[in-house]
């Protein structure tokens, strides 16, 4: 039997039922009536005090621990939210990062096929030039524009 208020009611009603009906012998003066209010009515009543205690504290520290698991969950939900945005947007700047690199690659290699290109031209006139020089003093002057031109 669960100790309801209702059901401590109906005990102490069986109480003084149960004492009427064995004729328990009183002195005089004293009734059921008053036994049961002097002794047993504040036990009673104290403890129906307690239960509604204990149940209201239950209650509220019930709903204290929702409130906080409650608040827990969406904090962990909101961090792993927050996380994969922020990794969504690191795999978009990787990608961006990577087409860039690319693109400065082959940028770089265009120029520095560019300067080759013109650095070999430069050098064929200038053999061309020293093919056509006179003497050997205009000779080593193309021979040292030819090596002036490779450093």
């Amino acid at each position: 039997m669960e100790n309801t208020n209702e059901d401590i009611d109906i005990a102490l009603y069986d109480l003084k039922d149960f004492i009427v009906k064995n004729d328990a012998e009183l002195d005089e003066g004293i009734t059921f009536e008053l036994i049961i209010e002097n002794r047993a009515k504040p036990y009673v009543e104290r403890r129906k005090v307690e239960s509604k205690t204990l149940i209201a504290n239950s209650i509220q520290y019930q709903e204290d621990y929702d409130y906080k698991m409650s608040e827990l969950t969406q904090n962990v939900v909101n961090f792993f939210k927050e996380f994969a945005t922020c990794l969504d947007k690191n795999k978009e700047k990787l990608k961006q990062t990577e087409i860039n690199f690319q693109v400065s690659l082959a940028n770089c290699g265009d120029h520095h096929d560019d300067i080759i290109q013109n650095q070999e031209d430069e050098l064929s006139k200038k053999v061309n030039e020293m093919e056509r020089a006179i003497h050997h003093v205009m000779l080593n002057e193309k021979l040292q524009e030819c090596f002036d031109l490779l450093d």
